[in-house]
């Protein structure tokens, strides 16, 4: 499922009191949400780099490229750790139009579920919630053919949810984290059934997506 989205307000929820999707949408209004950031299921510690509301939940040491905001207009992929009020990170999917330098772990990689958040070049937010199996190579391409210029994978395996607007997955788990999003405007893809003589965004994307699938 892909929800391609002008935002207005974007914002990172650090779910302590472990509240499900539903009750996130409901207690904020978002339009959007989908599970953030890795996190111990255990421990529910987060990894990489997490920052929320100028709050630092996580740093190992290490900076990674992310998306990091104070307001919605200026969310961009940079490397972070930096000074800006929130910023998520995982794994570097696409940087600039090009491949970003995935890197990962042997724990994340293979065919899963998978979440993702990228960017397109006119600055709209496509957000990607995935419950069939995709590989991180795969999830790319995805993104790539959603228009995505700068693309992260997010948490994935069985957290992979979201609410787009009404248009839901759902998961067992209560994430230690969510991305919510107030759109202005949005469109969703993925799950539309298109036939012959439509036209748009979603015939677009999916034109992108075949020619990328060969």
């Amino acid at each position: 499922m892909i929800a391609t989205v002008k935002p207005r307000r974007i914002e990172l929820y650090i779910n302590s009191a472990k509240k499900t999707l539903a009750a996130i949408k409901k207690e904020t209004g978002a339009s959007h949400i989908i599970n953030g950031g890795l996190y111990n299921l255990n421990t529910r510690v987060p990894y990489c780099q997490l920052k929320a509301g100028g709050t630092v939940y996580a740093d190992d040491g290490y900076k990674y490229f992310g998306f990091a905001w104070d307001s919605a207009e200026d969310f961009a992929l940079c490397r972070v750790p930096c000074g800006k009020a929130n910023y998520i990170a995982c794994v570097d999917l696409l940087r600039g139009g090009q491949n970003g330098d995935m890197g990962y772990s042997a724990a994340l990689g293979g065919a899963r579920q998978r979440t993702a958040i990228g960017k397109t070049a006119d600055g709209r937010i496509v957000l990607y919630c995935n419950q069939s199996s995709r590989t991180p190579e795969r999830l790319r391409e995805e993104m790539r053919a959603a228009g995505c210029v700068d693309a992260i994978m997010l948490d994935g395996g069985l957290s992979s949810q979201c609410d787009f607007d009404g248009w839901t997955l759902c998961a067992d788990r209560n994430c230690h984290n969510y991305i919510c999003i107030w759109a202005e405007e949005s469109t969703q893809g993925g799950d539309t059934v298109l036939k012959k003589g439509n036209k748009g965004t979603e015939v677009k994307a999916l034109q992108k997506q075949l020619i990328t699938l060969g």
